[in-house]
């Protein structure tokens, strides 16, 4: 937290493998409050995003989003 004035440039955070607890995303939020958060899903045997969302303190569940252009 001491540091956070070194990261003015950043403008997203993409996370992904686990699960996205809310409490993480409203400490980000209080943390860095002009940043977009977004999680990301995809498959287990597989290292790829097939699914996105924007993420706010307001979710009280993450969800995984919708599908990526070009997945069904």
């Amino acid at each position: 937290e001491q540091r956070i004035r070194e990261l003015d440039s950043l403008r997203w955070v993409f996370c992904s493998g686990e699960a996205l607890p809310p409490a993480t995303v409203a400490a980000a939020h209080r943390l860095l409050p002009d940043v977009s958060i977004h999680n990301l899903f995809g498959p287990t045997e597989a290292a790829v995003e097939v699914g996105y969302a924007d993420v706010t303190t307001r979710d009280r569940l993450i969800p995984i989003g919708i599908p990526v252009a070009n997945t069904s």
